[in-house]
C-alpha cells in the first residue's frame, strides 16, 4: 500500500471514529438522568478507572480541553455533591479532586439509564463485531495516547 492509500485510510478511520463518537455522545446525553452531560460523565468514568486524586490543570490535559471549561464542569459537579474538591496540602493555590460516593451512584443511575439504549445498538450490531473492534480500538487510543506524552 503507498504513503498517500494510507494517509487516505487513516484519514478515513478518524472520520469514522468522529461520526460515531458524536452519534454515540447524542444518544447518551439524550438518556442521561437529570443535568447530567456527556462532560460530566465522562469525567466519572475517567474517576472510575483512575481513582486517584487529581488536579483540575491535570483533568483538563487528560480531556484535551481547557482549564476553564474543566473548572466549569468540577463546579458543576461539586455542586451536586459528585465530586469533592480540596486545597493540595503540598501546594494551597492547587486543588485536588475525586469522585464522591454520591458521584459513582449516579454514575451507576446513568448508566442504567442508558442500558437500554446501548442494549438495543449493540444488538442491531452485533456482539460479534463489537468484540472484534474493542481490541483493536483500545490499541490506537493507547498510542495515541502515548503519542501525546
Amino acid at each position: 500500500m503507498d504513503k498517500t492509500t494510507q494517509i487516505e485510510a487513516g484519514f478515513q478511520i478518524f472520520t469514522e471514529i468522529g461520526i460515531i463518537n458524536q452519534l454515540a455522545k447524542t444518544v447518551v446525553e439524550s438518556a442521561l438522568p437529570g443535568k447530567l452531560r456527556w462532560s460530566h460523565f465522562s469525567v466519572m468514568n475517567h474517576f472510575l478507572r483512575r481513582s486517584q486524586e487529581q488536579s483540575p490543570g491535570h483533568l483538563a490535559a487528560a480531556f484535551q480541553v481547557t482549564n476553564a471549561a474543566m473548572t466549569n464542569t468540577l463546579a458543576k459537579m461539586q455542586q451536586w455533591g459528585y465530586v469533592s474538591i480540596r486545597n493540595n496540602p503540598k501546594d494551597n493555590r492547587a486543588k485536588l479532586v475525586k469522585l464522591t460516593d454520591a458521584g459513582r451512584e449516579a454514575h451507576q443511575h446513568a448508566v442504567i439509564a442508558i442500558a437500554p439504549t446501548m442494549q438495543k445498538m449493540l444488538a442491531e450490531i452485533g456482539m460479534d463485531v463489537i468484540l472484534a473492534l474493542e481490541p483493536n480500538l483500545r490499541e490506537l487510543r493507547e498510542k495515541m495516547d502515548a503519542a501525546r506524552d
